[in-house]
């Protein structure tokens, strides 16, 4: 099973015991609860009542994945809400276990957002995720019930400026544990109760967080009964956004991604049929995809090597996302180090493809984990990039 199937069969919530962490010993009588960072996206609840919202990590499905996401941190506003045991200051696990008397705060209800600030920066439409994001914040805010996020960053401007405008909500924002990747410990003790903590450190900046994200939504309330009024802000917003999001000095790119399952289902389909509609609705795809493919390339010379396969034929072989290409190095015997990655949009891809005279071979990994490489002939790639998916 390569790593691909791994990413997409695993569980929303992961809850792991600790008996494997170094120098972790549970005493008689407890039991650790750690939740970690997902790559997938999903919603669960934790023993002591803890939501956990995992946005996920970057997709070409994203903004359904954000939406269903969403979409179930709505119905939370509605419905009970569970007695957490919050630790005031999460230090040792052993302060949290009998016979410690850790402080405590007791919160009617808690939600802890999981996601990568960096694959919301990078996506295709970001201004919108972070817009319809930062709106379900805010209104979970308003309805009084205690938000935590984890956000996976880096030090690009687009990341940071998504870790700062949920500041701007009046939200803290943590960094997960480097190792461990947490983002919610809970330990039940022998008298019945658990305790709830926060691991990670808190995301700290120069300047304190402004209130443009706070002040946008609030005006958007006041706007609820003029659909105009309220079209013109949220555009307004769309607008600042985008300036927020944008890198330093150089115009946006939309990244890579670790995960496309829809590419992904149309390239099986185009594998396991292989008739004329479903390679059309693959090309659609391609030549309207902002999304980059990938490939591999020398890490010295930063050139290229075409692929053969039985039967004489040659290709370039690219991936539709990150997990593919690390699982076909993987099965490939090519250690870390000895290959780059580089990225193209299609049309592009296409383009220069078909200059070199060269066909292009997308691979996808099936149910079984075993890899399939769609082909595009030589004089398929000339018809897509002239734009042409129809003559393929």
């Amino acid at each position: 099973m390569g790593l691909f199937d791994r990413w997409r069969k695993r569980a929303d919530a992961p809850a792991a015991s600790p008996a494997d962490d170094e120098h972790v010993v549970v005493p008689k009588g407890h039991r650790v609860d750690i939740h970690r960072v997902s790559p997938l996206p999903g919603f669960a609840r934790s023993a002591a009542g803890v939501w956990l919202a995992y946005v996920g990590g970057s997709s070409d499905e994203l903004e359904e994945d954000l939406d269903r996401v969403l979409g179930e941190v709505e119905m939370l506003l509605s419905g009970p809400r569970p007695q957490i045991f919050l630790a005031a200051d999460h230090g040792l696990l052993s302060s949290l276990m009998a016979p410690a008397d850790p402080a405590l705060t007791p919160i009617s209800g808690h939600l802890v957002w999981s996601l990568d600030a960096a694959a919301l920066a990078g996506a295709p439409r970001a201004s919108a995720l972070v817009q319809r994001l930062l709106r379900r914040m805010y209104v979970t805010s308003r309805a009084a019930i205690t938000q935590s996020v984890f956000a996976l960053s880096n030090d690009a401007a687009p990341a940071r400026a998504v870790v700062t405008l949920i500041r701007e909500l009046g939200i803290g924002v943590r960094a997960p544990e480097p190792k461990k990747q947490a983002v919610l410990v809970e330990v039940h003790r022998p008298e019945g109760v658990i305790l709830s903590a926060l691991p990670g450190t808190p995301y700290e900046e120069a300047h304190a967080a402004g209130a443009w994200a706070r002040e946008v939504n609030a005006e958007k309330d006041l706007a609820a009964g003029d659909r105009e009024r309220r079209a013109r802000l949220e555009e307004e917003e769309r607008r600042v956004l985008e300036e927020r999001l944008a890198p330093a000095g150089g115009a946006r790119r939309v990244a890579a991604v670790d995960r496309a399952p829809r590419l992904r289902r149309l390239l099986l389909a185009v594998g396991s049929e292989g008739g004329a509609a479903a390679k059309t609705a693959l090309y659609d795809e391609l030549l309207g995809r902002e999304i980059p493919l990938l490939f591999m390339i020398d890490p010295r010379t930063r050139g290229i090597h075409l692929r053969a396969w039985p039967g004489g034929f040659e290709a370039l072989a690219v991936y539709a996302d990150n997990a593919s290409l690390l699982t076909s190095a993987r099965d490939l015997g090519l250690p870390m180090g000895s290959f780059a990655i580089a990225g193209m949009e299609p049309a592009a891809l296409f383009s220069w493809g078909a200059g070199q005279g060269w066909a292009v071979a997308i691979c996808v990994f099936a149910e079984s984990g075993e890899p399939v490489y769609v082909p595009i002939h030589a004089e398929e790639v000339r018809s897509l990039a002239a734009g042409r998916p129809g003559a393929a």
